[in-house]
């Protein structure tokens, strides 16, 4: 027996480098629950959606650099995303959601 899945791309759009990751999460989570009311299985966000396209910028502070780097998953701003997946009745909002990051070594 065959099992659809409905898949959706969320697409952010740019980035500003002064955004904060709180705000981009919050986007994340927008989207999410879009997707969710669309009848979504599966969000899939692009490499790099927790920050801006960064290489684009010359840095010559180390901690600058490392700033976009995820220590940990989730971390203190992205731990909200997980929440979303439950609404207050407990209804999935995702069963899935994936987002290519970078972590520091």
């Amino acid at each position: 027996m065959a099992r659809l899945v409905n898949v959706a791309a969320g697409q952010l759009g740019p980035i500003a480098r002064t955004e904060t990751r709180t705000e981009i999460v919050a986007r994340l989570m927008t989207l999410m629950r879009q997707a969710h009311a669309s009848g979504c299985d599966l969000i899939v966000y692009p490499e790099l959606a927790l920050t801006t396209f960064f290489p684009r910028w010359y840095f010559e502070d180390q901690a600058e650099i490392d700033s976009f780097f995820e220590r940990e998953m989730p971390g203190p701003e992205t731990q909200a995303l997980l929440p979303t997946l439950h609404c207050e009745r407990s209804e999935a909002i995702a069963e899935r959601f994936w987002i290519a990051s970078l972590r520091s070594q």
